[in-house]
């Protein structure tokens, strides 16, 4: 590395960002920061928004697996809000070299996306086990207090985990943030493979039974069905976030192997936007599994309909 180049990278949050020296592909990823987090931070705002109302307002939809949805709701909503904007201002930023704005920017979207993030997957973890349990003593154990008591825990502990990186102790984070993803993916991995071997079981069984016990077999048939059907839709929704984070447990290893500079910064950028579109995409997931809830959705989008027509009639 030359002078000139020692020259124009400043170290903004224990990160060398050099933003003098651009070249083509470094400009089209700034835009593509910018025009891809824009519109959909709006959807991730708006979606969520309405389905965290539905579950709120919809006493039917009080229960568990429906409160852990949305918590996770409440964090995309939040993704859409902080996280998605600072990377918008940190492309605009860049694009225009404004140093400051930049470092600011590079800030707030690190902190944001680690918190909202790990809030996330830890939540998707949660949904995984209750799952599981459903299968088992679970209005014992899992209740809507608790699991809020449970996601209320999760903030602090990833504002504990901003602590190394804040003090820029970057390999000791990355190490913990990568950690924490891999243990959460095991959980999540045997609790499903765990699921889909007891429903396949009690299928069996029942069908061993269905000449003694018509009757009592088509009502536990149709609860596995749902069951099954229930823990497949929250399975999808945890592949796809899971998919869409590779990108960026990529980067961590890069990061930690090769360091922050060349093609790794360019990955990182690309890895957080990925990581955050998926806020806008899991409500479409969750109204396209679960008709209970696609159903209470319709209801809650029709009022504010409502709501708006009659405040257009008042104002006319």
């Amino acid at each position: 590395m030359n002078r000139t180049e020692l020259v124009s990278e400043k170290k903004c949050f224990g990160l060398f960002l050099g933003i003098e020296h651009q070249d083509t592909t470094e400009r089209v990823i700034n835009i593509l920061l910018a025009v891809l987090n824009f519109p959909t931070s709006l959807f991730a705002v708006v979606e969520n928004f309405i389905l965290i109302l539905a579950i709120w307002k919809n006493a039917q939809l009080h229960k568990p697996s429906f409160a852990l949805l949305g918590c996770l709701a409440f964090s995309d909503l939040l993704t859409g809000l902080v996280s998605q904007p600072c990377l918008v201002a940190y492309g605009i930023a860049k694009h225009y070299k404004n140093w400051t704005a930049t470092c600011n920017a590079t800030i707030l979207t690190i902190l944001s996306i680690v918190v909202l993030s790990g809030v996330s997957v830890s939540t998707l973890t949660a949904i995984s086990i209750d799952r599981f349990l459903a299968l088992h003593y679970y209005e014992e154990i899992i209740t809507v207090p608790r699991v809020l008591v449970l996601f209320t825990g999760f903030w602090p502990v990833f504002l504990i985990v901003l602590i190394p990186r804040i003090l820029n102790e970057l390999i000791i984070f990355t190490i913990l943030l990568s950690t924490g993803c891999t243990i959460s993916l095991i959980i999540i991995l045997v609790c499903y493979w765990k699921i889909y071997k007891i429903t396949e079981k009690h299928r069996s069984q029942i069908q061993d039974l269905e000449r003694a016990m018509q009757h009592a077999n088509r009502l536990t048939n149709e609860q596995i069905k749902t069951g099954k059907k229930s823990s497949f839709s929250f399975f999808i929704v945890t592949v796809i976030y899971l998919g869409f984070s590779i990108p960026y447990l990529i980067f961590c290893i890069l990061f930690i192997v090769i360091g922050f500079h060349g093609f790794v910064v360019q990955l990182g950028e690309l890895s957080f936007t990925i990581i955050t579109i998926t806020a806008s995409i899991n409500p479409v997931v969750y109204c396209w599994r679960l008709q209970e809830l696609r159903d209470a959705v319709k209801r809650q989008e029709k009022l504010i309909f409502k709501c708006l027509n009659r405040s257009e009639n008042i104002e006319n």
